[in-house]
């Protein structure tokens, strides 16, 4: 069972000095896979809708358990960045003015 909660933050309150616990205004979940590892994910800010979410990512978690489907993997968000001589040759193929090229491309 996934445990949907705010988490809480102190700020330092800029007239007084003193210390101010705040909750957070997005929920979070913390979930157990069968395999026992424990995971946190950042929710929405809406309880239903990280309810939702953490029902999908129980049933996932047991779905690669079982073997029924393949592990997620790690996607890097800007693949260009990884790979800028490929980069580099899909500006070159579109026609791109040389002088707009990164100029680190030994290509």
């Amino acid at each position: 069972m996934a445990e949907i909660f705010r988490p809480s933050y102190t700020v330092t309150d800029p007239k007084t000095g003193k210390r101010i616990k705040k909750k957070s205004r997005t929920w979070h979940i913390r979930y157990y896979t069968p395999d026992g590892e424990r995971h946190r994910v950042k929710g929405y800010r809406d309880k239903k809708a990280t309810e939702s979410k953490a029902a999908e990512l129980e049933r996932r978690g047991i779905r690669v358990d079982a073997g029924l489907v393949d592990p997620p993997r790690f996607i890097p968000r800007n693949r260009w960045r990884n790979t800028p001589r490929a980069f580099a040759a899909t500006l070159r193929a579109r026609g791109t003015r040389k002088s707009t090229l990164p100029r680190r491309s030994s290509d």
